[in-house]
Protein backbone atom coordinates (compact mmCIF):
# COMPACT_ATOMS: atom_id res chain seq x y z
CA UNK A 1 0.00 0.00 0.00
CA UNK A 2 1.39 3.24 -1.06
CA UNK A 3 1.81 6.11 1.81
CA UNK A 4 -0.43 9.20 0.93
CA UNK A 5 1.70 12.09 -0.05
CA UNK A 6 1.06 15.23 2.42
CA UNK A 7 -0.91 18.09 1.52
CA UNK A 8 0.09 21.57 2.19
CA UNK A 9 -3.36 23.47 4.14
CA UNK A 10 -3.77 26.57 4.60
CA UNK A 11 -3.66 27.69 8.21
CA UNK A 12 -6.49 30.44 8.56
CA UNK A 13 -8.81 31.86 5.76
CA UNK A 14 -8.35 34.99 3.68
CA UNK A 15 -9.34 37.15 0.43
CA UNK A 16 -7.09 36.66 -2.20
CA UNK A 17 -7.19 40.10 -5.03
CA UNK A 18 -8.40 39.23 -8.37
CA UNK A 19 -5.32 38.66 -10.97
CA UNK A 20 -2.64 38.78 -8.29
CA UNK A 21 -0.21 36.85 -5.97
CA UNK A 22 -0.69 36.55 -1.89
CA UNK A 23 1.32 34.67 1.07
CA UNK A 24 -0.57 32.52 2.97
CA UNK A 25 0.02 31.04 5.79
CA UNK A 26 -0.25 27.38 5.80
CA UNK A 27 -0.17 24.59 8.64
CA UNK A 28 3.45 23.75 9.19
CA UNK A 29 4.67 20.73 7.60
CA UNK A 30 8.17 18.90 8.54
CA UNK A 31 9.83 18.20 5.52
CA UNK A 32 12.27 15.70 7.29
CA UNK A 33 12.55 12.22 4.90
CA UNK A 34 12.27 14.09 1.11
CA UNK A 35 16.18 14.73 0.77
CA UNK A 36 18.24 18.07 -0.36
CA UNK A 37 14.33 19.21 -2.13
CA UNK A 38 10.89 18.74 -2.83
CA UNK A 39 7.98 19.58 -4.67
CA UNK A 40 4.86 21.22 -4.14
CA UNK A 41 2.21 19.86 -6.83
CA UNK A 42 -1.00 22.04 -6.93
CA UNK A 43 -4.06 20.94 -6.55
CA UNK A 44 -6.29 20.71 -9.35
CA UNK A 45 -9.16 21.07 -7.76
CA UNK A 46 -8.44 24.28 -6.46
CA UNK A 47 -7.50 25.25 -10.15
CA UNK A 48 -10.27 24.38 -11.40
CA UNK A 49 -13.16 25.74 -9.07
CA UNK A 50 -11.46 28.79 -8.12
CA UNK A 51 -8.49 29.73 -10.54
CA UNK A 52 -5.95 29.95 -7.62
CA UNK A 53 -2.73 28.26 -7.83
CA UNK A 54 0.73 27.52 -6.18
CA UNK A 55 1.96 26.83 -9.25
CA UNK A 56 4.50 23.80 -9.26
CA UNK A 57 7.48 25.33 -6.91
CA UNK A 58 10.34 23.42 -5.62
CA UNK A 59 11.31 23.65 -2.29
CA UNK A 60 14.03 23.33 0.52
CA UNK A 61 13.76 19.79 1.82
CA UNK A 62 15.61 20.88 4.46
CA UNK A 63 13.03 22.94 7.14
CA UNK A 64 9.71 23.27 7.76
CA UNK A 65 7.02 25.17 5.17
CA UNK A 66 4.72 27.97 7.12
CA UNK A 67 3.23 30.26 4.09
CA UNK A 68 3.09 29.70 0.67
CA UNK A 69 2.52 32.00 -2.49
CA UNK A 70 -0.68 31.65 -4.44
CA UNK A 71 -1.89 33.08 -7.38
CA UNK A 72 -5.89 34.19 -8.41
CA UNK A 73 -5.99 33.92 -12.04
CA UNK A 74 -9.60 34.70 -11.63
CA UNK A 75 -11.05 38.65 -12.33
CA UNK A 76 -12.93 38.01 -9.02
CA UNK A 77 -11.77 37.80 -5.69
CA UNK A 78 -11.38 34.74 -4.09
CA UNK A 79 -12.04 33.54 -0.49
CA UNK A 80 -9.57 30.78 0.37
CA UNK A 81 -11.13 28.86 3.29
CA UNK A 82 -9.25 27.14 6.27
CA UNK A 83 -8.12 24.05 5.75
CA UNK A 84 -8.08 24.36 2.26
CA UNK A 85 -5.51 21.95 0.57
CA UNK A 86 -3.02 24.05 -2.25
CA UNK A 87 -1.18 20.99 -3.25
CA UNK A 88 0.37 17.90 -2.18
CA UNK A 89 4.85 17.42 -1.43
CA UNK A 90 6.29 14.81 -4.06
CA UNK A 91 9.74 13.60 -3.68
CA UNK A 92 12.06 15.15 -5.76
CA UNK A 93 14.26 11.89 -6.99
CA UNK A 94 16.34 13.38 -9.89
CA UNK A 95 16.94 17.09 -11.52
CA UNK A 96 17.40 17.22 -15.31
CA UNK A 97 19.20 19.94 -16.54
CA UNK A 98 17.90 21.51 -20.32
CA UNK A 99 20.10 22.67 -23.04
CA UNK A 100 19.55 24.78 -25.50
CA UNK A 101 20.26 23.44 -28.88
Amino acid sequence: MMEEAPKLVVQKGCWVPPRSMKMVATQPLDLKGFGESALVEPSQALQRTKRVSTGKVLVSGMGTIGQMAITNLSDHQQWIEEGTVLGIIEPVTEIKEKTRQ
